[in-house]
């Protein structure tokens, strides 16, 4: 008498949906973060006194935080990408909108500093 092979337990490929979302939070804490910064960076660049009180920052341009918001909403995307090839399929889609909003606010921030 023989006896049957045990059938083979299914693969999982994806991430767990809780460990998914917790992933998806802290990427966008780092975005929030790392958006925050490129916009400092993007002022001081720009000439933007902060600790100057008497300091007129009334000519100062947002064209360079434009700049460097901008270029953190093309980064996030990216990381959609890794977090979908690695079927975490909640963390793309958050990458995804927050790279999405980033661009809106660098076009905004760009397109006001044209002046009127």
């Amino acid at each position: 008498m023989t006896t049957a092979p045990t059938p083979p337990t299914p693969r999982r490929d994806h991430l767990h949906p809780v460990a998914d979302v917790f992933l998806a939070v802290v990427l966008l804490a780092v975005d929030a973060g790392a958006a925050l910064r490129a916009y400092l960076a993007g002022l001081e660049a720009a000439g933007y006194e902060f600790f100057d009180t008497g300091a007129d920052n009334s000519g100062v341009s947002m064209t360079e935080s434009g700049v460097y918001v901008a270029v953190v909403g093309v980064v996030v995307p990216a990381t959609a990408v890794a977090a979908g090839r690695g079927r975490a399929y909640f963390t793309a889609l958050g990458q995804i909108l927050a790279g999405l909003a980033l661009l809106l606010v660098a076009a905004v921030a760009l397109t006001g500093s044209q002046g009127s």
